[in-house]
This record gives C-alpha cells, sequence and structure tokens, in this order.
C-alpha cells in the first residue's frame, strides 16, 4: 500500500489525499475490515458406480458474510485419471459467472462468480467412470474479493464391472460323428462400452470344428475364424455398448464317446481379463438318423381337388432327440399349398412356412424326442390333372442328414358337365305351348365350368314362343331365344363346382307329329359334354263341334222360333279363328222380321240375316281357346222341314255341317211334340254329333 500526502498552502488548509492501490482486496479486507472468504465444499452423488457410470459432481459454495457479497469468483477442478465429463454434461449453476466443463474432458472451471450476502450456490456437472478404483479428485482454491477459500475435496469409487462369459453345446449329448452348436455368449452389464474384445477357444481332444462350420454371430462388427476339422475358434470384435449382450455359434462333431469338458482362453477387453467359460459335451454310440417318409391322403384326386400332404419323422431307433429338424419341400409344378392350408405341426417347435397358393413347403427349427415319432401336415391341390412325383430336399437334424422322402399323387381331369334336355309337357296340342328346359350338371366336378356355349336349332315346325320367357340360373351370360325365331343358344355362362344350373325357353308348333330336337355341343373350361335330345309330340288340335236347333221345335204356321248355331272349342289350347258357315233355310222358312239377330261369346266376324231372307251367314268370327260361341236368329215357318246349315270352316279345320228340324203345325188340333228327359236329350245329342262326324267323313 502507498499513502502520498499532499499540501496547499494557499488557503491555510490541509488537503491530503489518499491514494490507495489495491495490490490485493482480500488482503485489505481482511486485514482492516475482518471478513471471511466463502466456504467451498464439493461432493459426488452417488459416490460409487459402476465402470462406464456417472455421477454427479457437485460444487458448493457458502458466503457467510453479513455485509459483503463475494464477486469475481472463480475456481479451477482437474479430474483424475479414471474419471471424465459425461457426455452431456447436464451443467447446472446458480453460482453466476461462466462454468466451463466440455465433454469427454477432465477440467471443470468457474470465473466471475458471484454470490449475495448470506447465501449459498452450487454448482453440478455430471461425470464418468472410465478406469476401475477409488479416485480422489482435490480441486483448485476457490478464489474471490472474500479471499481465498481453499480447495474442495471428495473420493469417488469406480468398481470394475466383470464382463459376462458363458458357453454351452446344443444338444449337449450326440451320437458319434454327430453334430453340436457351440455357442459363446457375451454380456456387458454396465452402461459403459467396453472395447478390444477377443478370446480363443482350443477345444478338446476328439473334438472338432464340423463342416460345414455354420458359424454366426450377431455382436456388432464380430469376426469368426475356425475351420473345418480344425480344433480352433477365434473371436474378436471392435467394441460392445453397455448393457448389450450378443452370442457366436459353431458347429463341432466328435467320434470318440466320453464326456468332453472344454474351456475356452480368457475373454479379454481394456479391462483385461474377464474370465473363461467352460462347458461339457458327451459323445454316445452313434445314433441313427430319424427316417423320413410322406404320404398323400388321397393320394389319388380330380383336378382342382385338396389331398393332405403328411411328412412322417420317425425318432423311435434313437435314445437321442433330434434337435434342429430342417427340411423343404418345393411341390411339382401344378401342386400349390390349397387355401386353406390347415397346416399342423406335431414336432416340439420350430416354423413351419406352407402359404396357401405357393408351391414350398418348408419346416426348421423344431425336435423330436428320443424314441419318438411326429408328424408335419399341410392340405395341398391340384390345379392340373396329372401324376405328381413329390421328392423333398433332405432333413437335417443333430443326429445327422435322414435324405429325402417322396410320394406320388395323382389328379385326374375333372369331367365336364352333364348336358340334358326336356319339354314339359312333352305333349301338346297343335299351337300350345312347352317349356324347353336345358340342364347343366357339373356336381361331379371340383372346378366351376366357365365359358358356357351351345346353340339349339329347333325342328322344323318348332318355333319359340310368344312370350319366350327366356330364364337361367346359371351365372351370368347371355341368352337368345327371339319369340318366332327356330334358334335358342348361350353363351359366356358359367357354373360352380359341385352344382348345376338350368335355362328355360318356351315353344310352340303348329304341326302335327314327333319333333325330335338335338341340340349343338355344350362347351366350356371343362370340355365337351357333346348334345342334349328329347322330343316334343304335337297333336292334332279338336275341331270346334258346330250343332244348331230350334226353340221352340215347334210352332203353328206362321209361327216365330229362334234357331240357334252353337260352336264349341273348350277341348281347345288354341283360338278357331276364320270362322265361317251358310245356311240356306228350307222351302217355307224365312228369317223373321224383326230378325233379332244376336252373336255371344264369338270375337268379331260379320253375320248376314236379313228379314224375308231364305239365307243366314256368318263369316271372319273368332272364337278363343276353351270357351263357346253363340249365334241366334228368330225364323218364321210355314211348312215343317229339316235344316241342314253347310260346313263350319275355321282356322283349325272343317267341323262339318249341324242339322235342326222345326215342325209347323197345319192349325188343326194341337200337335203334340214328344219331349225328352234328360238322358234321353243327352243321347239325342250324341247321335246328331256322331252323324256330323259321318258325313265330314264322307266329305
Amino acid at each position: 500500500m502507498r499513502i502520498v500526502q499532499r499540501v496547499k498552502s494557499s488557503r491555510g488548509v490541509r488537503n491530503v489525499a489518499i491514494g490507495i492501490s489495491l495490490v490485493s482486496m482480500p488482503l485489505l479486507y481482511q486485514l482492516f475490515a475482518g471478513v471471511t472468504a466463502p466456504v467451498f465444499t464439493k461432493v459426488f452423488n452417488p459416490d460409487v458406480i459402476t465402470l462406464g457410470n456417472v455421477s454427479t459432481l457437485i460444487f458448493t459454495i457458502q458466503n457467510t458474510e453479513l455485509s459483503f457479497a463475494a464477486n469475481s469468483m472463480e475456481f479451477t477442478d482437474t479430474l483424475p485419471i479414471g474419471l471424465e465429463i459425461a457426455t452431456p454434461a447436464n451443467v447446472i449453476s446458480d453460482c453466476g459467472g461462466t462454468v466451463t466443463a466440455p465433454f469427454g474432458g477432465s477440467t471443470i472451471t468457474l470465473v466471475g462468480g458471484t454470490l449475495a450476502v448470506a447465501s449459498s450456490c452450487t454448482i453440478s456437472v455430471d461425470v464418468i467412470g472410465t478406469a476401475a478404483g477409488l479416485l480422489t479428485n482435490l480441486s483448485s482454491s476457490l478464489e474471490s474479493n472474500l479471499g481465498s477459500s481453499g480447495s474442495a475435496t471428495d473420493d469417488i469409487l469406480v468398481d470394475a464391472s466383470t464382463l459376462g462369459f458363458g458357453k454351452s453345446f446344443s444338444p449337449d449329448t450326440i451320437g458319434s460323428g454327430n453334430t453340436s452348436t457351440l455357442t459363446f455368449n457375451l454380456n456387458n452389464p454396465a452402461p459403459g462400452s467396453l472395447m478390444t474384445i477377443s478370446f480363443d477357444d482350443t477345444l478338446p481332444a476328439g473334438v472338432v470344428v464340423a463342416s460345414p462350420v455354420n458359424e454366426m454371430t450377431d455382436c456388432a462388427g464380430g469376426m469368426v475364424t475356425a475351420s473345418p476339422g480344425g480344433s480352433t475358434i477365434d473371436f474378436s470384435m471392435p467394441v460392445l455398448g453397455g448393457m448389450t449382450s450378443c452370442s457366436v455359434s459353431v458347429d463341432v462333431t466328435s467320434s470318440t464317446p466320453g464326456t468332453h469338458i472344454n474351456t475356452s482362453g480368457d475373454l479379454l477387453s481394456q479391462l483385461g481379463s474377464n474370465g473363461r467359460a467352460t462347458a461339457a459335451l458327451t459323445v454316445i454310440a452313434a445314433q441313427p438318423v430319424p427316417a423320413f417318409s410322406k404320404v398323400f391322403a388321397p393320394d389319388m384326386i380330380a383336378a382342382g381337388g385338396d389331398s393332405t400332404l403328411t411328412f412322417t419323422i420317425d425318432n423311435t431307433g434313437s435314445t437321442l432327440p433330434a434337435s434342429s429338424l430342417d427340411f423343404t419341400d418345393d411341390l411339382p409344378a401344378g401342386v400349390t399349398v390349397a387355401d386353406p392350408a390347415n397346416a399342423s405341426v406335431a414336432c416340439s417347435g420350430g416354423v413351419l412356412s406352407a402359404a396357401s397358393g405357393l408351391g414350398t413347403i418348408s419346416y426348421s427349427g423344431g425336435s423330436v424326442a428320443a424314441s419318438s415319432t411326429c408328424t408335419i401336415s399341410v392340405d395341398v391341390a391340384a390345379s392340373v390333372s396329372g401324376v405328381f412325383v413329390n421328392t423333398t430336399g433332405d432333413l437335417t437334424s443333430t443326429l445327422g442328414n435322414s435324405g429325402t422322402a417322396n410320394d406320388t399323387l395323382n389328379a385326374a381331369a375333372p369331367p365336364p358337365p352333364s348336358f340334358s334336355k326336356s319339354f314339359a309337357p312333352n305333349s301338346i296340342l297343335a299351337g300350345g305351348v312347352s317349356t324347353l328346359s336345358f340342364l347343366i350338371d357339373n356336381s361331379s366336378s371340383l372346378l366351376p365350368a366357365d365359358s358356357l356355349d351351345f346353340t339349339d336349332n329347333l325342328p322344323a315346325g318348332v318355333v319359340v314362343a310368344s312370350p319366350a320367357a327366356a330364364s337361367t340360373t346359371c351365372m351370368g351370360g347371355i341368352v337368345s331365344a327371339a319369340s318366332g325365331s327356330g334358334t335358342i343358344s348361350y353363351s359366356g355362362g358359367s357354373v360352380a363346382a359341385g352344382s348345376s344350373c338350368s335355362l328355360n325357353v318356351d315353344v310352340t308348333s303348329a304341326v302335327v307329329g314327333a319333333a325330335l330336337n338335338t341340340t349343338g355341343d355344350l362347351t366350356s373350361t371343362l370340355g365337351n359334354s357333346g348334345t342334349a335330345s328329347d322330343t316334343l309330340s304335337v297333336t292334332a288340335t279338336p275341331l270346334p263341334t258346330f250343332l244348331k236347333a230350334f226353340a221352340p221345335a215347334a210352332i203353328p204356321i206362321g209361327g216365330v222360333s229362334t234357331l240357334t248355331f252353337t260352336i264349341d272349342n273348350s277341348a281347345n289350347a288354341v283360338p278357331a279363328n276364320s270362322l265361317d258357315f251358310s245356311d240356306n233355310l228350307p222351302a217355307g222358312m224365312q228369317v223373321a222380321s224383326p230378325a233379332n239377330a244376336v252373336v255371344v261369346g264369338c270375337m268379331g266376324g260379320t253375320l248376314s240375316a236379313a228379314s224375308g231372307s231364305g239365307v243366314i251367314s256368318y263369316s271372319g268370327g273368332t272364337l278363343a281357346a276353351s270357351t263357346i260361341c253363340s249365334i241366334s236368329v228368330d225364323v218364321v215357318g210355314q211348312i215343317s222341314g229339316l235344316n241342314v246349315t253347310e260346313d263350319l270352316t275355321s282356322s283349325l279345320g272343317n267341323s262339318g255341317n249341324a242339322t235342326a228340324s222345326l215342325f209347323v203345325s197345319d192349325g188343326g188340333d194341337p200337335v203334340q211334340v214328344p219331349t225328352l228327359d234328360f238322358w234321353g236329350l243327352g243321347a239325342l245329342m250324341l247321335l246328331l254329333l256322331w252323324t256330323s262326324l259321318r258325313l265330314v267323313r264322307q266329305r
């Protein structure tokens, strides 16, 4: 400290200026003011960690002064070997200033910190253990305007966690000459990674690396070295991550009976040796491999059908289980896994792959117990006909190679649908209607029949009715059946497997006789079904009956009687068109005045019956099927006489004439006209009908 006095005498007053050069403010405070430097401590939380784990290093600064704040606080903390700043460092501070703690580094610093009177603050930084041991961490002194606080110290124990190392044979008992998989397991339970991992294993006498080696590892970057027939296995990898496990496996074999103890060399890392691993392999007398067979059931199907393919693995001859079962069956072309596959596995474990529609079946990883048998079943389908010889790939297991299995599947071509037709009814009157039905029967096939196609050229005289009333129960397709046409066709339809369908069309014929109807071939995706035939019988249409009668049948001279003509078409299924007849009244008889001419039931036509005329005629009328009509005209009689009408003709033919008699009295005693009871009248009607038919035939 330097004090300078300057005296100004001009006013006679001493002015003293004291300049203070602060060489050390903390020292000045301590010398003149009696201040106390802050308390500086540190602690690891937790203070025991495993190698590669994290602890939080916490610095605490406490200012006990009630009058002075702590300013310009600074310190440096260099971590001991075996500790480094973690990634991330997770730095937290409420002490002001700047805290520096680069991750992966070893130095933590505070510069320019501040702390109010009677208060405290903390700084925390995450650190990680990189080397095992009890580590002491001593910081520099904490310096501030209040003086030097001294250093802070604490201890942390970093525990070297041992890398897990184990090995095993699977199976651990084999027959002489068989194979076992030797697996090494590595486990790093600590959060930190371990570097430069390696080990070697010298197999015991009588045990060698198998051929093929089948070396495998899921250790990232790991390298396995093992030669078929050799006795050493070497492994190395650059790094094993924290809290990570992995494995290394190699197939080995032995023909030397006995129990072989196998101890590996040390598992090494940057931490040094992590111990050895030991396992035992027992070799017994040679065991037979499982018998391998397959069978289709049934072994003969229709193309498109299914069969169950069963693989049998028979291990009854061995006292050891057969593990790691593996085979693939590439089905022959035309045979695929059915839908659904109905796959089932009676072996232990393993994975069966049998996707519907594909041609491959595979099984791997399963096992069958000693002295036991297991099966695997899958449904398959043959899409085409043929003889399919199916041979699998080899069945392999821990007991060796069982070779292939084979069987033969026979698939017959599906039959084409049966094809038939029928008329219903199969006998009609000329002009009547029959329904022609075509039946396509695919019930015996396991496949649908698609692209159905046939044409039916109807026989002469038979045509499609109007309306055609065409219909089908087949799926899709086009029916062609135009009313009045002589052709029916169907194309593009289908019928499902195991099903039938039909096509119906109404037809008619005016030609009397037996009409044999044979279709063209029915073709489809299942082949040619051939033709279908049936016969339609067309019989002549009965002629309408033609009768006439006077009512009353007896009149006095000049009296009036109603002459009624009856046309009966009730026996026909078709109408009678173009009705035509003419009645020349006998001498002494003429149409009355008025004529009272009436037509009942006949449709259309022209009735001629002029009063005073001797002729009655009717032409151009129509009588519907199964109906009766009548035509009535009043007549006047002068003398008795027999009245015979000329033939009734129509579209159905010649019905012959009709006859009736009118008795006219001369005015004397009334004539007693004989009467007939019901049965007598019926007999008379039959007699008249028979007479009419005789006359028709004679003509």
